[in-house]
């Protein structure tokens, strides 16, 4: 979360409470609850800004009421939990969070709201004067000396060039720029590389002298010249066999003949030879043509 966010968040929990008739664990309780969107680091903080300014709403309110008196006479009175959220930063933690951290939250708030109140904070002369005394009533001196002013003491310097920053920036001055500070190019350092050592070649294998092809491997086998002569055999055996066969069976089909049948063969045969009669008579000569006498012209 941003940090004006965040110092709003702690407004509306310290607005409006009372620690005589609230507690503050309770109050605390409901200020997390409605905002369930706040991450540890920032729920961290809201909680220990809401703490420490119940904790010290007395030394707060002494510190926010002479500002008022002081340099906010023109500032308005609803800015007050504002002022006492910074003091208890500023007075309190303002080591524990650093100033960078500190210059990031004054940014985000009105200038001349910052500019006025920090101007009233960090004055020396009315820091070790009467806004001591006022704090000593409150709290025990030795504690003012060791635990606050420190706050204040050690953060002076930077907290002059802030308070001229935002003055500056009322005055509508131009903010010096920083020297912008250019990459120099470095060469790398690399590991040096070490010379890899050249492998010895590894002795090539000496390889058996193979066997010759036998002349087997080119030749039929000898089963099947085997059976293929046997194939021969038996075809030769078949074809004998079928020889005798139809000798057998032309013989048996050439069968003598009884002498009646061949008298009655003849006699059909010279039946049939004497019916055809090709000698009987011969036939007639073609008629030749008769001349016709011609006729002369007269």
């Amino acid at each position: 979360m941003d940090f004006t966010s965040l110092i709003d968040v702690c407004i509306k929990g310290l607005k409006g409470f009372d620690a005589e008739t609230q507690a503050a664990d309770i109050r605390l309780q409901d200020i997390l609850e409605s905002n369930p969107h706040l991450e540890d680091s920032d729920e961290n903080f809201v909680v220990e800004v809401f703490s420490g300014c119940v904790r010290h709403h007395a030394l707060l309110v002494v510190t926010v009421e002479n500002f008022y008196l002081d340099e906010g006479k023109k500032m308005l009175r609803k800015d007050s939990i504002l002022y006492r959220i910074f003091s208890y930063l500023i007075l309190f933690r303002l080591d524990d969070l650093g100033f960078q951290n500190f210059e990031s939250f004054v940014a985000q708030q009105d200038n001349l709201k910052m500019y006025l109140f920090l101007k009233y904070l960090f004055d020396l002369p009315k820091l070790q004067s009467w806004l001591k005394t006022k704090w000593c009533n409150i709290y025990d001196s030795k504690y003012v000396e060791d635990s606050i002013l420190p706050n204040l003491l050690n953060n002076m310097e930077n907290a002059e060039k802030l308070i001229s920053q935002l003055n500056d920036k009322l005055q509508n001055k131009a903010q010096p720029k920083k020297e912008s500070t250019f990459t120099r190019p470095r060469p790398f350092k690399l590991t040096e590389v070490k010379p890899r050592s050249v492998p010895l070649p590894e002795p090539i294998p000496k390889v058996k002298p193979t066997n010759p092809i036998p002349s087997s491997t080119y030749k039929s086998p000898r089963e099947e010249m085997e059976l293929a002569k046997k194939k021969e055999e038996h075809r030769k055996k078949s074809e004998q066999m079928l020889d005798r066969v139809r000798t057998m069976s032309a013989n048996h089909t050439k069968t003598a003949k009884s002498s009646k049948t061949q008298e009655r063969l003849d006699t059909i045969v010279k039946e049939s030879e004497a019916q055809l009669k090709f000698d009987s008579y011969k036939a007639r000569p073609v008629p030749k043509k008769k001349k016709v006498p011609t006729a002369t012209l007269r």
